[in-house]
């Protein structure tokens, strides 16, 4: 029997691509660098919207650093040249919209307000707004249900476009990153728990204040926006994947009560829980 190998003998870096089409291609990107791995500079072959799945890590370019959770967005220009280093965790995995100019100006020709196609910022913080795209591209990446591909990829760079906007982001600190990467990995590794802004402040050791001021800086959002739509995550996919009754996926998720629930989710995904649900119905029927 052939041995399996170690984890020293996988690559640091595989990029595999998964659907493709005119003036555009979606790639499945996993990492495994960790803090012992020195950032190397790297260039964009295409323009790119990449959805962090898992793992967090920090971008830099000559436009300057941003720190990226799962839920978040990396968008980056064509020929635009950059670092990745992950000084707190191991590894992360996106899914990478990767397109060609003329397909983002073709898209950007319809959108009103949209006045050019090069990207201003590094980063969509993971907010609830978020999470319905979040959860077709991750659905579409474990088992390909996404019927058009070539449409989801138009939607991914639609929804980049418009909500990329000028930002003077303040400069963010790498223990800064470290505190909130350890409050994110608590939130992920649990985001049905009752967590509280005072028990993430105490578990970096600064004040609830200090900490709500640095979480923002850094991701972009607030702790509750985040754990929000990681649960609001959990309960999209629970809806596709599993048979239970929905009262129990709400709680199972973290919501407190049915009513919180479906407000929340209509909210986020433009419909209610059950009507998500029977999508997968009809989709199983085609």
């Amino acid at each position: 029997m052939t041995p399996l190998p170690s984890a020293e003998d996988l690559p640091k870096y595989t990029e595999t691509v998964i659907a493709a089409g005119r003036g555009w291609q979606v790639a499945d990107v996993l990492c495994r660098c960790g803090p012992g791995d020195s950032p190397t500079e790297e260039r964009h072959s295409h323009v790119s919207v990449a959805a962090v799945l898992s793992g967090s890590f920090s971008y830099r370019s000559d436009k300057g650093r941003a720190f990226l959770a799962p839920g978040s967005f990396l968008l980056g220009n064509v020929e635009q040249c950059y670092c990745c280093g992950h000084a707190h965790d191991t590894g992360d995995r996106c899914v990478a919209f990767q397109c060609g100019p003329d397909f983002v100006e073709e898209i950007a020709a319809d959108l009103p307000g949209v006045q050019h196609i090069g990207f201003t910022t590094h980063r969509l913080a993971a907010h609830p707004f978020l999470v319905p795209t979040l959860a077709r591209i991750a659905r579409f990446a474990r088992d390909g249900h996404e019927e058009d591909a070539e449409a989801l990829a138009v939607d991914v760079v639609s929804l980049a476009l418009r909500a990329c906007h000028d930002t003077d982001e303040a400069p963010v600190r790498t223990q800064d990153e470290l505190r909130v990467a350890a409050a994110i990995d608590r939130i992920n590794h649990a985001p049905d728990a009752g967590i509280s802004l005072s028990d993430l402040a105490a578990d970096a050791q600064i004040g609830r204040h200090h900490f709500l001021r640095v979480f923002r800086r850094v991701t972009g959002v607030t702790p509750y926006a985040y754990l929000m739509s990681r649960r609001l995550l959990a309960a999209a996919d629970a809806l596709f994947d599993d048979d239970a009754r929905i009262l129990d996926i709400a709680l199972d998720a973290g919501f407190s009560d049915l009513s919180d629930f479906t407000r929340r989710f209509r909210a986020a995904f433009g419909m209610p829980p059950a009507r998500y649900r029977a999508q997968r119905t009809r989709r199983k029927m085609h």
